[in-house]
């Protein structure tokens, strides 16, 4: 296979960590929006805060959904779909007049285009993509949950306090619709094997060729201790000998 020059398994992170950075800020930003729901409506907080609550039961409902899909369809067709969920219910967000609207645009449908576009999908991913860096690569897709809540509800603040809380859910739908859709739909990738390429550094490792050896050959059922290294190997024989 020919050696590239640039591992492609760095633009899904990058693109992973974008999507997990606007999907996981957006639904920690809630906090944000909390306050200012309250204070215009006048709505007790318990009642309030239980459309997070709903939000919540949503993910833990759609999230079986959501690996049965990614296995299905790729990356490249269930992320871009979470991202328009995500968008309309953004925009139907901007315009809630009732509590049951907040239950029904926050709890279930931005709740579902976040589950769609959460962490569990990507981790099924990056696993395919990394072998020896897989922890490196898993960590960096991952920090875009902290650096989004850091950053997305500080800026949703500061819209709220400037043009409303309607505008801060334009401006976040805008984002998801600009941004993540894009990126998802042109440079997310299931595998190495989409673009040509095999798992890290651009050839399959040795460690992995060890393991499996040569296909051809048929599997051989290992005694105890037979992969062990001798020392290890030595004491199991004790502990078997001591056993019968």
């Amino acid at each position: 296979m020919i050696r590239h020059r640039f591992y492609y398994g760095w633009v899904v992170v990058a693109v992973s960590f974008l999507t997990l950075f606007m999907a996981l800020g957006i639904r920690y930003a809630y906090g944000v929006f909390f306050v200012a729901i309250v204070r215009e409506y006048g709505w007790t907080r318990g009642a309030t805060a239980g459309a997070f609550s709903v939000a919540m039961i949503s993910h833990a409902l759609f999230a079986p959904v959501t690996g049965t899909l990614i296995d299905r369809y790729g990356p490249r067709k269930l992320f871009p779909l979470g991202a328009i969920f995500l968008t309309l219910g953004l925009v139907a967000a901007s315009r809630i007049s009732s509590l049951w609207h907040l239950y029904v645009f926050f709890g279930v449908l931005i709740a579902s285009g976040i589950n769609t576009l959460s962490y569990s999908p990507h981790m099924s991913i990056i696993p395919k993509w990394f072998v020896r860096k897989r922890g490196l690569a898993s960590g960096l897709v991952l920090s875009g949950i902290g650096m989004g809540t850091m950053v997305l509800a500080p800026l949703c603040e500061t819209v709220i306090e400037s043009l409303g809380w309607r505008a801060a859910f334009l401006v976040l739908a805008a984002l998801v619709l600009f941004l993540i859709f894009p990126i998802t739909a042109l440079f997310h990738r299931r595998s190495p094997e989409d673009v040509g390429q095999c798992p890290e550094d651009f050839e399959k490792p040795k460690a992995a060729d060890a393991c499996h050896g040569d296909p051809s050959t048929p599997p051989r059922r290992l005694l105890p201790g037979r992969c062990l290294p001798p020392q290890s190997r030595q004491c199991w024989r004790w502990c078997w000998s001591i056993r019968w």
